[in-house]
C-alpha cells in the first residue's frame, strides 16, 4: 500500500504520540509498503522534506501556534495533495485539523486516536479545547473505523466511547530484539550510582506526567532509604505547549544529591538507562496519558513498573503483573510502592513471553496493516 500519515509533529520531536507513528511507519516500510508522512516544521533548522529511515517526511510551515497546536493553511493543503497519491490516509489526533481533513480526504482516512486533549485553565484555552473537540467529534463521526491502544481507554475516553464499536486496539511497537536487559556498568559510573537504588522516569516535563507527586513522594523514600537515587530522562527545555521545569526547580533543588536529570536519552541508550533502573514509575494524572510507550521498553529491559490508575496507563501492569498499579495525585502510594520494589524486585519481574504474549511487535504491525488494508 502507500500509506500517508498525517500529524502535528514527527521525529526528531519525541512524544509518545510522535514515536508510536515513527515506529509504525518504519515497520510497514520494511514489510514493503510506502510511507509518507506530512507534519509540522515545528522547528525552522529542520529540511521541508527529507527521507529518514525510507520513510518520506513533508514538514508544512506555519503560522501561529495555540498551545501545542501549529496552525497554517499549508498543512491542511499538503496533506489534501498528497492524499490523492495514496491508498490510505491516516490521520493520528488530537489533531485541529482532524475535522477539515477528514471531511476532504473522506473514505481514503483511518483515524488514529492516541488520547483526549487536555489543555490549561484559561478562557483562551476553555475555547480553544471545545473548537478542537467539535473538529474530532465531526471526524470521528465521518470515519468507518479508528485505531487506538486499549479498549479500557476507548471506554473511558470523552469521544471513543461513542464509538467503540468502530475501534481497533493496536498498541504501540516495541523492538523486543532492541529493547533487552544489558550492561549498564558504564552508565552507572558516569552517573555516580554504584551501590545506589535507581528510581526511574522517562518522559517529557509536562503537567499530565505527574512529576509533582513524584518529587514530593522522594523524601518519603528517603527517609528509609536514603542511598536511593532518582533519575530523570526525557526532554526537560524545549517541550510543545511549555515544559514545567521552572514550576519543579525548588523541589529539584532540595533533593539534588539524589537527583539526576538526564535530559533526552537516544535511542540507542534507552536499554542502558532502563536496565540501570531498579524500577520505572510513571506517576501521570490526565486522560492525556493513554499508555506509556516507556512502560514496554521498562518491561523488555527487565525492569518493574509503578503506574497510575488511568485507563489505559495501568494495562501494561495489569496485564502481565510486572509492576504496581498506584491511585493517581498519592505521593505517600508512590513512595510506599517505590519501597516495596526495591526490597523485593523481584516479585515483579516477568519473563519476556509474558511481554510478547500481550505487546509483541510482529502482532502490533500485522494488526495495523490490516486495520489499514480493510475496505473502508
Amino acid at each position: 500500500m502507500r500509506i500517508l500519515m498525517v500529524l502535528n509533529y514527527y521525529f526528531p520531536y519525541i512524544s509518545g504520540l510522535s514515536e508510536y507513528c515513527r515506529r509504525i511507519s518504519e515497520e510497514l516500510v520494511k514489510k514493503g509498503h510506502q510511507v509518507t508522512v506530512v507534519t509540522s516544521r515545528h522547528d525552522g533548522k529542520l529540511p521541508r522534506e527529507e527521507t529518514i529511515n525510507r520513510v518520506n517526511v513533508v514538514r508544512c510551515g506555519y503560522l501561529f501556534r495555540i498551545g501545542k497546536g501549529l496552525v497554517g493553511p499549508s498543512f491542511i493543503l499538503t496533506a489534501v495533495k498528497e492524499a490523492e497519491k495514496h491508498d490510505r490516509v491516516n490521520l493520528h489526533l488530537p489533531m485541529f485539523e482532524a475535522g477539515i481533513l477528514q471531511l476532504l480526504i473522506g473514505r481514503k482516512s483511518v483515524i488514529t486516536y492516541h488520547s483526549d486533549l487536555r489543555l490549561g485553565k484559561g478562557p483562551v484555552d476553555g475555547l480553544v479545547e471545545r473548537l478542537y473537540y467539535l473538529s474530532a467529534a465531526a471526524a470521528l463521526n465521518m470515519t468507518k473505523r479508528v485505531i487506538t491502544y486499549t479498549q479500557d481507554y476507548a471506554k473511558a475516553s470523552r469521544l471513543l466511547r461513542n464509538h467503540v464499536n468502530k475501534c481497533r486496539y493496536i498498541t504501540p511497537v516495541v523492538d523486543e530484539a532492541h529493547f533487552r536487559r544489558v550492561d549498564s556498568s558504564e552508565f552507572k559510573k558516569k552517573y555516580r550510582l554504584k551501590g545506589k537504588k535507581v528510581v526511574g522516569f522517562a518522559g517529557r516535563f509536562v503537567y499530565e506526567k505527574g512529576l509533582l507527586h513524584l518529587l514530593m513522594a522522594i523524601p518519603l523514600v528517603l527517609k528509609e532509604m536514603p542511598d536511593t537515587v532518582f533519575v530523570f530522562a526525557g526532554e526537560y527545555a524545549r517541550v510543545a505547549g511549555g515544559s514545567i521545569i521552572h514550576e519543579l526547580s525548588d523541589m529539584i533543588g532540595k533533593h539534588k544529591g539524589n537527583i539526576v536529570l538526564l535530559g533526552n536519552v537516544a535511542y540507542e541508550k534507552l536499554p542502558e538507562f532502563y536496565s540501570a533502573c531498579d524500577v520505572l514509575v510513571l506517576p501521570s494524572i490526565d486522560p492525556l496519558e493513554a499508555f506509556g510507550i516507556v512502560q514496554l521498553e521498562s518491561m523488555y529491559c527487565g525492569t518493574p513498573l509503578i503506574a497510575t490508575d488511568l485507563p489505559g496507563a495501568r494495562v501494561p501492569v495489569q496485564k502481565t503483573g510486572m509492576g504496581l498499579v498506584i491511585p493517581k495525585k498519592n505521593e505517600a502510594a508512590i513512595a510506599e510502592a517505590i519501597k516495596k520494589i526495591l526490597k523485593k524486585r523481584s516479585l515483579c519481574v516477568k519473563s519476556r513471553a509474558t511481554i510478547t504474549k500481550f505487546f509483541g511487535k510482529e502482532k502490533a504491525i500485522r494488526s495495523y496493516a490490516k486495520a489499514l488494508r480493510e475496505e473502508p
